[in-house]
């Protein structure tokens, strides 16, 4: 009994020691791994944290260089274009080279405003006549911050009618080389004048009225076919010419707002032009002839109910101080306010006579309320003044433009009398 009492305490004792080398293992172990981390956690502690990127920025801006003008024909002529800023001018280029491309859209490198844009395409517009290819109609994309990234064009013209077209124009411009040979430049812009006016009939519905290639090529257009017609023929004789747009308030029935007219330089002097305002042809089988009453007159005579637009204020026009050239003024068919009206019409009724009748007079009043007095009573003296040549008959007509204060006075012989 003894000896198995003495074999249990035994096998305790072994069982003991046994489980107490299970239980310290742990707890060595576990020291260790939490040494371990504690470490590395201070050694990560040490290493500096890398730095946030840094958010990224926009693009500078490009500026226009010279290489890059060489994309806008005849970029010397272009008014306007060369007041823009040099970031602008690169935005121009953008949308000039789009559109000679016949692209859908032109992207901006870096964003413009609206107000920006609204500059870009008036120019693109009304400083470019070589475009014909462009409508004027244009659509925006705007980024979240309310800026433009591009625009879409609206073309009136497709693609494979645009070489055919430059070439008829190219055709026109060597004619118009070879009608102002010799020329003064006075008699210069009165051809190009006359060449328009005979040219093209008004029709403001059509889509392709308001290009160069409607008004000289198809022989319609409307105030900014007429006036860009103006511009890219002057330009290609040499002359700096502008295209002017600004509100009427002649016609509040008319389907555009707007109207288009020229300033350009002669003789060393600047000038407005208004061949629209002047042409009262509506259809081809009637021929009217021009009254001439804007072609060269100075701000005063012209800046009576037209505003010029903001843009063209915003980036500075010339100032048109001289009457000189002036049609009427040179010619001497300018009735000055005060002056005997009955005496001086009279007069020129009697130096303009001829044996077949007295051919397209026009006469211009400085005074819009005398010229308005006269409306009454101008056919009462030309006829008064027929009269006197009793052994003629003649038929005489009188066209009047109340914008421009001017009368036209045709008489035709039809039979000897006696």
């Amino acid at each position: 009994m003894k000896e198995k009492y003495l074999i249990y305490l035994s096998l305790v004792f072994i069982l003991f020691m046994f489980s107490g080398c299970r239980h310290n293992e742990p707890e060595s172990a576990t020291a260790a791994v939490t040494s371990e981390t504690e470490s590395s956690i201070q050694e990560l502690s040490e290493i500096p944290p890398e730095p946030s990127p840094e958010p990224s920025l926009p693009p500078e801006p490009k500026k226009a260089t010279e290489e890059d003008l060489k994309i806008i024909q005849d970029y010397e002529s272009k008014y306007f274009v060369k007041k823009l800023s040099d970031e602008n001018k690169y935005h121009f280029t953008e949308l000039y080279s789009a559109a000679m491309k016949f692209e859908q859209s032109a992207v901006f490198f870096t964003p413009v405003t609206d107000s920006e844009l609204t500059t870009l395409m008036f120019l693109l517009n009304y400083d470019c006549p070589e475009l014909i290819q462009l409508s004027g109609d244009y659509f925006p994309e705007y980024n979240e911050n309310g800026q433009v990234t591009q625009v879409t064009f609206s073309y009136c013209m497709e693609q494979k009618d645009y070489e055919p077209a430059v070439k008829k124009l190219e055709d026109f411009r060597k004619t118009l080389l070879q009608k102002a040979e010799g020329k003064s430049e006075y008699e210069t812009e009165k051809m190009v004048y006359d060449l328009i006016f005979d040219h093209a009939v008004y029709n403001e519905s059509l889509p392709m009225a308001g290009s160069v290639y409607s008004t000289l090529i198809n022989n319609v257009g409307r105030c900014e076919g007429f006036s860009k017609s103006f511009t890219w023929c002057m330009r290609k004789l040499g002359y700096e010419c502008l295209g002017m747009l600004g509100k009427q308030e002649w016609d509040k029935t008319a389907i555009y707002p707007n109207h288009s007219w020229n300033i350009v330089k002669i003789e060393g002097k600047y000038y407005h032009v208004d061949i629209t305002v002047d042409n009262v042809q509506s259809n081809t089988e009637i021929y009217n002839p021009p009254n001439y009453g804007f072609l060269n007159t100075s701000d005063e005579m012209t800046y009576d109910k037209r505003q010029v637009s903001k843009v063209f204020t915003d980036l500075g026009i010339p100032e048109c101080t001289s009457s000189d050239l002036n049609y009427h003024i040179l010619n001497g068919l300018y009735i000055k306010k005060g002056e005997n009206i009955q005496e001086k019409i009279t007069g020129l009724l009697n130096s303009h006579y001829t044996t077949e009748g007295i051919h397209a007079l026009s006469i211009k009043f400085e005074d819009p309320t005398e010229y308005q007095n006269t409306v009454n009573i101008i056919n009462s003296i030309v006829r008064n003044y027929l009269q006197q040549y009793p052994e003629l008959t003649y038929s005489f007509i009188t066209y009047q433009n109340a914008l421009s204060h001017t009368f036209i006075i045709n008489a035709s012989l039809i039979s000897q009398g006696g």
